[in-house]
């Protein structure tokens, strides 16, 4: 301690003097606060705020048999409309995933019609530190009042791998993604009877007049060759 207490530098500081040792206090303090205003501007940029939406679709369970499903979404956005294209980042959780969260990234455009399409990407993490079953979402918004009065909603689908399934089967199914007010998850939750589903996504996610789910299909044959055909 008293070989620091005399080291040259320390004795330079003790020789400033209480206007020193206040001049430094006032620089030290300055300092810090800058820091934690660059904190929170940080924190604030990185704490935007989310469009809170949920996604419905169709799916495949472990019996091999269609179900309908529904994901909370939220869709979080970076950049200037006027440019035509935003920069998207999702983040999704539901019951099925056991409460994980997995997100996927990717682009939303906006064409001069005022058109806007959503495209990401993911894949998913096994559990052992591997990256597998990677996969797609294109939607394409419009306006549909039996589902959400004046407020946009996106149709599509989702591909990717059916993971629940015996054979991990790579698949398209139909996918709507709503306003999270504007629809509750009954209905799609897991259900394989057409009529539980909501009246105003029976025509994206059933057919025949709501007998029967639309089906996911296949995108390869046995070949590996691309060839889209429903699900049996």
């Amino acid at each position: 301690m008293e070989k620091l207490y005399n080291n040259p530098v320390w004795r330079r500081i003790r020789g400033l003097g209480g206007v020193g040792i206040l001049a430094l206090s006032v620089a030290f303090c300055l300092t810090g606060l800058l820091a934690l205003s660059s904190c929170d501007d940080d924190d604030e940029e990185a704490e935007a705020e989310p469009m809170e939406m949920r996604g419905f679709f169709t799916s495949v369970d472990g019996d091999n048999k269609h179900v309908c499903s529904h994901e909370d979404v939220d869709v979080y956005l970076e950049g200037d409309e006027s440019t035509g294209k935003l920069d998207v980042r999702i983040v999704s959780s539901g019951e099925e995933f056991g409460g994980a969260e997995f997100g996927h990234v990717g682009s939303k455009l906006i064409d001069s019609d005022g058109n806007k399409t959503i495209v990401t990407a993911y894949v998913t993490d096994d559990g052992h530190g591997n990256f597998v079953y990677p996969g797609s979402y294109y939607l394409t918004s419009k306006m549909d009042s039996a589902i959400a009065d004046e407020e946009t909603i996106f149709t599509g689908y989702w591909v990717g791998h059916l993971y629940r399934a015996p054979d991990h089967g790579v698949v398209i199914c139909p996918y709507v993604l709503v306003p999270r007010t504007a629809l509750e998850k009954d209905g799609c939750d897991g259900t394989t009877e057409a009529a539980m589903v909501p009246v105003g996504l029976q025509p994206y996610l059933t057919k025949n007049n709501g007998m029967e789910l639309r089906a996911c299909s296949n995108v390869f044959d046995d070949d590996g060759k691309v060839d889209p055909k429903p699900r049996m």
